[in-house]
């Protein structure tokens, strides 16, 4: 099994598969698993159309929900992107995709995406 085709449980560190939704050795869920960490996505600033940051937002969610990261910071800036992307997380949310969604402070250009359901 190749390093990037597995991911290490957070509770006990075994090796699981990708395909596992609970650890092999100790029965841990793995979906519900967490470091607590942020990634950061920006979906506005490369000269994207609304069509290919909606892209970008689905298949980077997607891959975040591989990571142990509780989080994403999605840079959304305050135009189109934002105007389309917004209602999208608000389906996201009302869908159980994503835990929930909030403005990053006092910057209306960010927001964090809690993919995950802390303890």
């Amino acid at each position: 099994m190749s390093p990037a085709r597995w991911r290490e449980c957070l509770a006990c560190g075994f090796p699981a598969d990708p395909g596992d939704t609970v650890c092999p050795k100790c029965n841990a869920v793995l979906a519900a698993q967490t470091d607590g960490s942020t990634r950061t996505l920006d979906v506005a600033h490369a000269q994207q159309t609304v069509a290919e940051a909606l892209d970008q937002l689905r298949s980077g969610l997607d891959h975040a929900r591989t990571t142990p990261a509780a989080r994403v910071r999605l840079i959304i800036g305050h135009g189109r992107i934002a105007a389309a992307v917004l209602p999208q997380l608000e389906h996201l949310r009302r869908t159980g995709a994503i835990a929930r969604y909030d403005f990053d402070g006092h910057n209306h250009g960010a927001v964090i995406v809690h993919h995950r359901c802390q303890p």
